[in-house]
Order: C-alpha cells, then structure tokens, then sequence
C-alpha cells in the first residue's frame, strides 16, 4: 500500500543545499517502475542558491525535470512560492 511522499531541503553550517525526496510509489504501477523521486532534477534538486523536493504524478514531472526548474526559476529571482 501506498505511504505517500516526504522531502527535505536542509543547509548545513557550512551554507550548502542538499535536497531528497521519499515516495510511496504510486498504486496500481506496473512492476520495476520508476518514477521521478531518484531521477535528480525530477523529484529533488539543489544548488548553491536553492533547493526543491518535488510530489505529484511522477511521470508528469520527469518529463520536465519539475525540480530542477524550479531551483532555475528561484535562481533567476523568482520568490519560491511562484516559482
């Protein structure tokens, strides 16, 4: 059964980013499937500058590297909560 999602972006004291995300797995997938969570850029990124975990339909967001898009979007000025 399904246990759901959990992320994390922690800085540690020395200032740098470090971001992970944990799924459940989606029901129903077929066996061996991979969804976003250990694709970097997909389910978490981090740079110097930001940090993202991402959730969702893990397809959807692989697809376009949700993650890193967002750390990108921030990066570039965006507040994190439009990015």
């Amino acid at each position: 059964a399904p246990c759901g999602t959990v992320g994390c972006v922690a800085r540690d004291a020395a200032g740098r980013l470090a971001a992970a995300t944990s799924a459940g797995g989606a029901p129903g997938g077929p066996a061996g499937r991979v969804g976003r969570t250990p694709i970097v850029g997909a389910g978490f990124f981090a740079d110097g500058a930001a940090g993202a975990s991402a959730t969702g339909w893990g397809e959807a967001l692989a697809t376009v590297q949700m993650a890193a898009r967002v750390v990108a979007l921030v990066d570039a000025g965006a507040a994190p909560d439009s990015a």
